[in-house]
């Protein structure tokens, strides 16, 4: 009960305490930095927890799945499984069990590839066009929501929109 009342008034003193020189933001600056850095320790220490044990239930699962793949073997060797033109499946009351057949990978090379349908067949190049927004940028300037050339012309397609400044402390 004590603590509950210290904390109460800690924190009532806290409130009334204003940073009113360099002194005291200094000290505010140093108080923030110790805070980041013990965040940052619980924050690694539950990230390693939770590693931890993500691996180990992980783990149970994979050999579980192990498990079960076999025994879905034995099923499909039984004849007991069902077959698709994508899947072989062994239903059970709790879900199925299956094997997916899967689509074979193509590892290609693009610009030999691209070179060939330019040649052979065109319909299959993509051209696609986009704005140089970065670019663009530099040329351009602002005008309350609008953006105009060096002559004032607005650039049609574009709304500024203003956003506040945001208030940060770096700790070094």
């Amino acid at each position: 009960m004590s603590e509950m009342i210290q904390e109460t008034q800690e924190a009532q003193e806290e409130q009334r305490w204003v940073v009113d020189n360099d002194r005291k933001a200094e000290w505010c600056m140093e108080k923030i930095a110790e805070k980041r850095e013990e965040l940052k320790k619980w924050k690694d220490h539950y990230k390693k927890l939770s590693a931890d044990i993500e691996a180990t239930i992980t783990a149970d699962i994979a050999g579980l799945e192990e498990k079960l793949k076999g025994y879905f073997f034995q099923m499909s060797e039984g004849g007991f499984t069902r077959s698709t033109e994508t899947q072989e499946i062994y239903n059970l009351p709790h879900g199925k069990i299956f094997m997916a057949h899967q689509e074979p990978e193509y590892d290609r090379d693009n610009a030999v590839l691209l070179d060939w349908l330019k040649k052979n067949s065109p319909e299959f190049v993509k051209v696609e066009e986009t704005v140089k927004w970065g670019d663009l940028k530099k040329t351009l300037g602002t005008s309350g929501t609008v953006m105009t050339t060096e002559d004032g012309e607005i650039v049609p397609g574009i709304t500024v929109n203003t956003r506040p400044a945001i208030f940060k402390v770096e700790v070094k």
